[in-house]
């Protein structure tokens, strides 16, 4: 068990007061933050204030475990690194993306950031939109099948509670649930597509803070955060 405080958040409190390890403080804080032992910890939604970063299906979690900062990405962010993450891993992306979300300007810098961790640095141009939870990548690469790149994405996230890979990633699939949804469409042997929507609370939220948490601590992945988001 352990003692938890968190941002004045109506979705993550409610995660958290319900968590069968952890007993939430009342008293709001900046960031979501426990003691284990003599070590204080915190988990920050902010991907520019913490060296390390990024999405808990892409990140090794040995240092996580032995972390006493993680920080997640925001919810645009959150959205293009899974629809980008497989790709710059994997050293295909060949020049920079398009990426068509909520968000997208002002979290430019941290999706940058995130990318030139995984080793691509060659930029990507950013398109403001008026769909919360929705990001619409379009990104040049260098010519593979979409059943090669089906399996780049099923390497990556085939294993993830919170990332499922779908035909066609539609809003309400998602709408109060912790796991986003991520489809491809091949629009050429060297052009792919990538829709990714999740619940701004879900895995571009709440549930992101919560399950990165549960990784710090050595909690299951998935332990108090229910199929249901509370509302």
């Amino acid at each position: 068990m352990i003692e938890v405080s968190c941002p004045q958040r109506p979705v993550l409190r409610a995660l958290l007061s319900s968590h069968p390890q952890v007993a939430l403080l009342p008293e709001p804080t900046l960031h979501l933050q426990w003691s284990q032992g003599e070590r204080q910890r915190e988990v920050l939604d902010d991907a520019l204030a913490c060296d390390l970063r990024g999405l808990v299906e892409i990140v090794d979690n040995n240092p996580m475990v032995c972390a006493d900062r993680f920080a997640v990405p925001g919810p645009a962010a959150t959205l293009a690194l899974i629809a980008l993450a497989p790709l710059a891993r994997a050293g295909i992306l060949v020049g920079p993306p398009s990426v068509a979300a909520a968000g997208a300007l002002e979290e430019r810098p941290a999706i940058q950031a995130l990318l030139a961790d995984l080793g691509f640095v060659d930029g990507l141009s950013t398109q403001a939109t008026e769909a919360p939870g929705r990001c619409d990548v379009v990104a040049a690469i260098q010519p593979a099948s979409l059943g090669d790149l089906e399996a780049l994405f099923e390497e990556a996230y085939g294993r993830s509670f919170y990332v499922r890979l779908v035909h066609d990633a539609r809003d309400a699939d998602v709408s109060g649930r912790p796991y986003a949804a991520c489809s491809l469409h091949a629009e050429a042997p060297n052009r792919l597509r990538i829709s990714v929507v999740a619940d701004p609370e879900g895995k571009g939220g709440a549930a992101q803070m919560v399950h990165a948490m549960n990784v710090m601590a050595g909690f299951e992945e998935d332990l108090g955060i229910p199929e249901q988001l509370p509302v």
